[in-house]
């Protein structure tokens, strides 16, 4: 997808509502070339008010279950 936005931690990407200001935050996996998959992680305005470091704690939880 090339309307999203790199944030500073690794694989974290967001894109912006225009109209409500709301991000999606996006967790990019890529593990050996085997899987590589997108996967919304969570909202700035949800219950608990996503950011890029949580939505990188989520993606390293994504990962571990993936492998395991």
């Amino acid at each position: 997808m090339s309307n999203l936005i790199k944030t500073k931690f690794a694989g974290i990407y967001y894109k912006e509502e225009p109209k409500t200001k709301v991000k999606t935050y996006i967790a990019r996996i890529n593990i050996r070339g085997l899987i590589n998959t997108e996967q919304i992680v969570g909202y700035s305005n949800d219950a608990i008010r996503t950011n890029p470091s949580i939505a990188f704690q989520k993606r390293n939880e994504l990962i571990q279950k993936i492998k395991a």
